[in-house]
């Protein structure tokens, strides 16, 4: 979080991305900070795209600028071409610092990114681009700062199974024969929280 607020960044636009399996809480790790009181304070313009729905191999600028264009006036741009939403979006992004997530990308085409954010300059220095993906030759790609997201360790993983599972009622004798299935449960699980909540 320190680096988002820094006022001395140096660069126009920053890269933060969020790499992780899928199940680990990336789009939950960047819904937290999207709605935490001091980006809202610091960032006068937040933006939230879902780009989850394009090819593995790379990314569709014009669909992703479109949506950036969505989260910003909330109006569908279906009609405009490549160049009128280039324009539209630099008008809304112009002279406001700006922090925007881009969930769940798969995209391994550097060119693409590179033409996206050059659609992207046209904010005040320090806006922030927040990227959360499973690939990480999307990450490289993004390039900036990198968080790693790892699994759960064994005992976390066996107490948010526990607290999912087992109700506090249960009898203990019962609890002792559940632990076992349990624990093996939680380690097919490989230790990802949204594997463990769903089981």
């Amino acid at each position: 979080m320190h680096k988002l607020l820094d006022p001395d960044v140096k660069q126009d636009v920053s890269c933060l991305t969020i790499v992780g399996i899928g199940g680990l809480g990336k789009t939950t790790l960047a819904q937290l900070v999207y709605n935490d009181p001091r980006i809202t304070e610091n960032f006068p313009l937040r933006l939230w795209t879902c780009v989850a729905d394009q090819d593995i191999k790379g990314l569709d600028v014009e669909d992703t600028v479109r949506k950036i264009l969505h989260s910003a006036t909330r109006k569908k741009r279906d009609h405009l071409s490549m160049d009128n939403l280039q324009s539209e979006l630099r008008k809304e992004l112009a002279g406001k610092k700006y922090f925007l997530v881009l969930d769940d990308v798969w995209n391994e085409d550097r060119y693409q990114w590179l033409k996206l954010m050059d659609f992207l300059r046209d904010g005040l220095k320090g806006s922030w681009v927040l990227v959360t993906t499973r690939s990480s030759i999307t990450a490289t790609i993004v390039g900036g700062e990198m968080h790693e997201l790892k699994g759960l360790s064994d005992d976390d993983s066996w107490l948010l199974f526990e607290k999912t599972a087992f109700d506090e009622d249960h009898e203990q004798t019962t609890r002792v024969e559940l632990d076992q299935i349990g624990r093996e449960i939680v380690k097919r699980c490989a230790n990802v929280p949204l594997a463990i909540k769903v089981v």
